[in-house]
């Protein structure tokens, strides 16, 4: 190893912010938190305890009632609700037929530009009168 690139390594206090236990380790640092540790730890503990501090797994299910009621809605009303490779087909032949009228009208353009460009143009001199 080199001499004088390595932090000081010391006796580190560590809480535990889910049980309130202390313990001593080894860090670079005075004192650290940790959220769990290995006496409140289900793995180490045989409990299951749901650490569910920012409400995920409500939030989630939430949404999961919402599809569900939104699917039997449409169930109701006779209307099939979509799969993905259905709404995925449905996307692709919108776009197909985007793509051909956009170049029908492209086409409209051009031969109306033709026509146009057949017909002598008025010299700007006669449109000043």
């Amino acid at each position: 190893m080199k001499v004088g690139i390595h932090p000081e390594y010391i006796e580190t206090k560590v809480t535990c912010q889910g049980c309130g236990t202390t313990f001593t380790s080894n860090s670079t640092v005075a004192e650290m938190t940790v959220d769990v540790c290995s006496k409140c730890h289900p793995f180490y503990t045989g409990k299951q305890k749901l650490v569910d501090t920012e409400g995920r797994i409500d939030r989630f299910k939430a949404k999961q009632k919402a599809a569900d009621s939104k699917k039997d809605d449409l169930v109701k009303k006779g209307q099939k609700a979509l799969t993905k490779a259905e709404a995925k087909a449905m996307l692709e032949a919108d776009a197909a037929i985007t793509e051909k009228n956009t170049s029908k009208v492209k086409k409209d353009q051009k031969a109306q530009k033709a026509a146009s460009s057949d017909k002598p143009t008025p010299s700007p001199e006669s449109t000043d009168k």
